[in-house]
């Protein structure tokens, strides 16, 4: 018998929130941290909820109860290679599960967003999209990771990322400006992932395309002149400074656009006014961008 599932997508995190079948019964919701691809935390099933455990490679190992007891266990190889499991909960976040990739059951296939992944083989079934440009993708398109399972990850589906670049991120901020963010400090990601979210609908409202230079310095304003108007001038300059440094180093930004995004920022932090309103900042941003303050460089891409 054929079913429908319907996901709840959301478009910021770009993540599954939750699962409809085909009347619009919730059959399952997830929670997921505030970052990009959700990094799953638990979901709830009727009224019962589980908490996804998972390994350093972001494997789920084991599911918890609402009372803390094992309730399943995994164990996978390095290529998605189911190896032994225990319990019948219904989990499709299993293998890097924690970054969304996405078990089909009915077809033994995984998820990847861009892609399907095609464990047994340990190959993509698709071409990758980028291989036309990348020299390494256009003459082996179909890998995965540039078959380094456990030393990277690929939640796009299009580009492989190096656990290390990729899990220095969130802890390099909460890290490193903590100082600067005080009185904010077991909070920053939250808050930056808000704003990030804020600042990213603002931008679309007056340019609904984002590769439109405008949508992208509005972007970066926006969202650095929330940040300032909550947790500060400096919170906001140091959690701007550790996200271009890591676009440059760990996803390959030209970092000729990591300086454009420096430079919208700062314009943002102006914005703040030291604790302005979010509408404020919206307002004085647009103004800038009207004005030519903005860097609309279309050289300078950063997503």
């Amino acid at each position: 018998m054929t079913k429908t599932t319907n996901f709840v997508w959301d478009p910021v995190n770009d993540s599954v929130l939750s699962e409809l079948d085909g009347t619009g019964t919730v059959q399952a919701v997830y929670t997921n941290e505030p970052q990009q691809y959700g990094s799953v935390v638990s979901q709830r099933r009727g009224s019962i909820s589980h908490t996804l455990h998972a390994d350093a490679l972001g494997t789920t190992r084991l599911l918890t109860t609402a009372a803390q007891a094992s309730s399943d266990t995994y164990l996978y190889d390095a290529w998605g290679n189911l190896i032994t499991s225990t319990g019948t909960t219904v989990n499709p976040f299993r293998w890097v599960g924690r970054y969304g990739y996405y078990q089909d059951t009915s077809t033994g296939l995984v998820y990847v967003r861009a892609r399907m992944y095609q464990p047994t083989v340990a190959r993509w079934i698709s071409v990758d999209p980028y291989s036309q440009s990348d020299r390494t993708h256009r003459t082996h398109p179909y890998i995965i990771v540039e078959n380094s399972p456990t030393r990277k990850l690929d939640p796009s589906g299009l580009v492989s990322i190096d656990y290390d670049c990729w899990c220095s991120l969130e802890y390099n901020i909460a890290a490193q400006c903590w100082l600067w963010c005080l009185g904010n400090a077991f909070n920053i990601n939250e808050i930056a992932a808000e704003a990030q979210r804020d600042g990213q609908n603002a931008a679309n409202k007056e340019f609904p395309d984002r590769a439109d230079p405008r949508n992208r310095a509005l972007r970066h304003c926006i969202t650095s002149g929330i940040i300032a108007s909550q947790a500060g001038v400096k919170c906001a300059w140091c959690i701007g400074y550790h996200r271009e440094g890591y676009q440059n180093e760990c996803q390959g930004q030209d970092p000729r656009s990591g300086n454009q995004g420096e430079v919208n920022n700062s314009h943002g932090r102006r914005c703040s006014g030291g604790y302005g309103s979010t509408d404020a900042v919206i307002k004085c941003c647009l103004k800038k961008l009207e004005n030519g303050t903005l860097n609309t460089d279309p050289g300078g891409v950063d997503d």
